[in-house]
């Protein structure tokens, strides 16, 4: 009994490992090119707003995202929508 109860604590624990490694490869890169619309905010007030055709990233283990816009590195994080359309 000690034993199934073990791998099946094991088993939980591998899977919901795994799912969420995988959600979070999905968020760290980006391939395609879009059109993007972000806005920043602050306090909720608006502190930013961008227009550009690029792609964004999601940073590790952070609440931040970055971005390329022309020749300058673009970071930033917190609260902030992005929209995005072709």
């Amino acid at each position: 009994m000690k034993k199934r109860t073990l791998f099946i604590v094991l088993a939980v624990l591998m899977t919901s490992c795994t799912q969420r490694a995988c959600q979070s490869n999905k968020r760290e890169f980006q391939t395609s090119d879009r059109q993007y619309d972000i806005k920043v905010y602050s306090g909720g007030k608006l502190i930013r707003h961008d227009n550009f055709r690029g792609i964004v990233n999601q940073e590790d283990s952070s609440d931040g995202m970055y971005y390329f816009k022309g020749d300058s590195l673009i970071e930033t994080g917190g609260q902030y929508v992005i929209i995005s359309s072709k």
